[in-house]
C-alpha cells in the first residue's frame, strides 16, 4: 500500500540499504525486522525516564509536540481498599513499524512510540535522514524510504504493532491486511498518544496476607515459582 493509497496488492515487501520497495518474490525470501535482534538497546532505551528530552536534544520538534505528547508514563500507585496495594505501570509495546503518509506525520507518530520505550521501524519520505538523527539520542530506530503495501505489511515478522495516520479508505485496506495475517492480530494505531503505544499493566497485592509488608508478600510469590 502506497502512503496515501486505497488500493489492495498481493506484493510482499524488502527492507534494505536504506530503501523499502514493495513487489512480489517468495515466502521462502520473507524477512523479519532487524530491529528484533537488538534487544539489549532496547531494553536500555525503555530504561530511561527522560526519553522526550533526550529526543528534543537532537532533533528540532516543532513546539507543538510538547502538549501533544509530553505524557507521564511512570508507574503509579492507584487508590484502593485498606489491605490491597494497587499498581499501574506502563510496558512498551515492542517493535513498532510506523508508515508516514507525510514526513510531518511520520515524525509525530515516531517520537510518540519512541518516548513510550518503544524500538521503531520507520518508512516514508525522509525516513533515513529523520531516524539517523533521532538514533543519536540512542533510541532504537531504523529509516527506510518509500512505501509499503497493505499486504506486504501483514507479511512482515518481528514487529509488535503498526502505526500510520492517514484516510479512512487506505486504513481500512490496511486493516483488512492485517486481519489476514497469521498468528496474533497485530494493533494499528491512527493517532499520536503516547498511551497508545503502551500496554497497561495492573498488580494488585492483598498485603494482609503478609502482616502488610507488600514487599515480603511479592518475595515469597518469586521463590514459589
Amino acid at each position: 500500500m502506497s502512503n496515501g493509497s486505497s488500493s489492495p496488492s498481493n506484493g510482499t515487501s524488502r527492507l534494505r540499504k536504506g530503501v523499502a520497495t514493495s513487489h512480489r518474490f517468495p515466502k521462502s525470501s520473507m524477512r523479519s525486522i532487524p530491529l528484533e535482534r537488538k534487544r539489549k538497546k532496547r531494553a536500555n532505551w525503555a530504561a530511561k525516564d527522560y526519553r522526550f528530552a533526550a529526543l528534543k536534544s537532537v532533533y528540532n520538534l516543532p513546539v507543538s509536540f510538547d502538549n501533544f505528547l509530553r505524557r507521564d508514563l511512570r508507574p503509579r500507585d492507584m487508590a484502593g481498599p485498606t489491605g490491597e496495594s494497587n499498581r499501574l505501570t506502563f510496558t512498551p509495546r515492542g517493535v513498532v513499524l510506523v508508515l508516514g503518509t507525510n514526513e510531518q506525520l511520520a515524525l509525530l507518530q515516531t517520537v510518540a512510540a519512541l518516548m513510550a520505550g518503544n524500538a521503531v521501524v520507520l518508512v516514508c519520505k525522509g525516513a533515513v535522514s529523520m531516524a539517523t538523527k533521532l538514533a543519536e539520542s540512542g533510541a532504537p530506530i531504523l529509516g527506510f524510504e518509500g512505501y509499503l503495501e497493505a499486504e506486504a505489511v501483514a507479511k512482515f515478522e518481528g514487529i509488535d504493532a503498526v502505526a500510520q495516520i492517514a484516510e479512512d479508505e487506505t486504513l481500512r485496506y490496511l486493516r483488512m491486511a492485517l486481519a489476514r495475517r497469521d498468528g496474533f492480530l497485530l494493533p494499528l494505531i491512527t493517532e499520536a498518544n503516547p498511551f497508545r503505544f503502551v500496554l497497561e499493566r495492573h498488580v494488585c497485592v492483598d498485603t494482609t496476607a503478609a502482616g502488610g509488608n507488600a514487599t515480603l508478600l511479592a518475595a515469597a510469590e518469586g521463590e514459589a515459582k
